[in-house]
């Protein structure tokens, strides 16, 4: 994490959290900061999911979708200068502190969920629904698609976002889905 600009040594740090492993559903580790303590005594900023019912309203009359979720998403915002203290962790090998937004903290969620709005500002509801750092595009023809997926895939360049590997659905009717598409976008022209 350090050689990706995420981390940076710290010290003298008056809040530290620790490490803890989680196993995955897969029987992998999962490598997690202990944030309760940090959490306990933030000022807890709300911001609301989307409506599932409008939602289903947006999507209402479109037989393609394709799905997206953000890579290290979180990571992409970064940490004020005089909070990256706040988020130190303690390891065998020292005290280190994110450079960018850490997984855990209890403002993370809503800080992202008003960042990506501002990402893709103008085709929210219209072109892409947003959920956390999940994205989903709709539309009705396949041409019509293509130029949607364009649109969504040249606005998080601007902003150097990038989208995992996602999914394309063909749906014929309300519930049912037919077939299903992996794509990768590094393998996209």
């Amino acid at each position: 994490m350090m050689e990706n600009n995420i981390i940076e040594p710290r010290s003298g740090c008056e809040c530290i959290s620790n490490v803890v492993l989680v196993r995955k559903k897969n029987g992998s580790l999962r490598h997690c900061i202990d944030y309760r303590g940090l959490n306990a005594v933030t000022q807890k900023a709300n911001y609301p999911l989307p409506r599932i019912d409008a939602c289903h309203d947006s999507l209402g009359g479109n037989t393609l979708f394709f799905c997206l979720d953000m890579r290290s998403s979180y990571w992409q915002v970064k940490v004020k200068d005089e909070d990256v203290d706040k988020t130190c962790f303690v390891t065998r090998k020292g005290i280190y502190g994110y450079k960018v937004l850490p997984f855990g903290l209890c403002n993370a969620p809503s800080t992202f969920q008003r960042l990506v709005p501002l990402v893709l500002a103008g085709l929210t509801w219209e072109v892409c629904l947003i959920f956390l750092d999940d994205l989903i595009v709709f539309s009705r023809t396949f041409d019509e698609h293509l130029d949607r997926l364009q649109l969504v895939f040249n606005r998080p360049k601007k902003r150097k976002s990038e989208a995992q590997t996602v999914q394309v659905f063909s749906v014929s009717r309300a519930g049912e889905v037919p077939r299903q598409h992996y794509f990768d976008r590094r393998h996209t022209a």
